[in-house]
């Protein structure tokens, strides 16, 4: 066995894979002529090999890249379950979190020395941190809810109210001697439509103002399931600006520095 061979004139010199070194025979000893038809033969049988596994690999059935659905033309919709949001560019799942709901320690204080509690008592809901993690780059986000075992659903969009350490979701104030709950918060108007089965689409209907916002979803009557999914937006257009701002005040500095007078 040769894995390699080259005639120089009367002699062949040929690389011996049992010897795993080269050596010489002369021509004469040589059927150079079958030994060429068995090399091209052996060229074909590779080749149809490899064309008889290329026809079997495409046979073979193929699992779709994707089985999520697609929103917009290549953009696809994950096959979860959850919220997302399209901001032009990406779809992006957002995280539900948790609210917190702490009481009026204010109106607390008051109705303490009262002799009956005749003030309505308020409650905040609120998600910590003043600024949610995720931040999205337009302000007309697109949301896609994606829910299979519901048949119907009441999603809203909100603007929270962002504190020193918090962002505001809503007020929940009780009346007088325990009456009638009610809650305030800040909709957004938007439309939510039905795209699909399990998948709907929430949009606001004017560009969102930089700010925090969440997605909620509102239960039996009107109240609101304190787990939100929350996004910000930023002013990314005065951002820009200022780095613009930023990175011509250096150039002129490094360009004052290069030529002292």
């Amino acid at each position: 066995m040769v894995r390699e061979y080259e005639v120089q004139g009367d002699r062949v010199r040929y690389y011996s894979l049992e010897r795993s070194a080269w050596e010489e025979l002369p021509k004469d000893l040589i059927d150079l002529e079958a030994t060429e038809k068995g090399r091209e033969e052996d060229k074909l049988r590779k080749e149809k090999e490899f064309q008889e596994a290329a026809r079997i690999a495409a046979a073979r059935p193929r699992l779709p890249k994707t089985q999520g659905f697609e929103v917009q033309p290549g953009v696809i919709l994950p096959p979860l379950d959850g919220v997302f949001v399209y901001d032009g560019r990406r779809v992006t799942q957002l995280i539900q979190n948790a609210a917190e709901v702490s009481g009026d320690k204010k109106r607390g204080v008051l109705g303490a020395v009262l002799p009956l509690p005749v003030l309505r008592k308020r409650a905040f809901v609120a998600l910590p941190e003043p600024h949610a993690a995720l931040r999205i780059l337009s302000p007309t986000p697109v949301i896609y809810l994606r829910f299979a075992d519901f048949e119907t659903i009441h999603f809203v969009l909100i603007e929270l109210i962002s504190k020193k350490k918090t962002r505001r979701v809503e007020v929940v104030t009780v009346g007088p001697l325990g009456g009638k709950q009610k809650e305030s918060r800040r909709p957004i108007p938007s439309e939510l439509r039905k795209i699909t089965d399990g998948i709907y689409r929430l949009q606001p209907k004017e560009p969102l103002a930089p700010g925090e916002y969440a997605v909620a979803e509102i239960l039996k009557e009107n109240q609101l399931n304190i787990d939100v999914w929350d996004f910000g937006i930023d002013d990314f257009a005065k951002a820009r600006e200022e780095q613009k701002g930023a990175l011509e005040t250096t150039l002129k500095e490094a360009a004052a520095s290069s030529h002292p007078h």
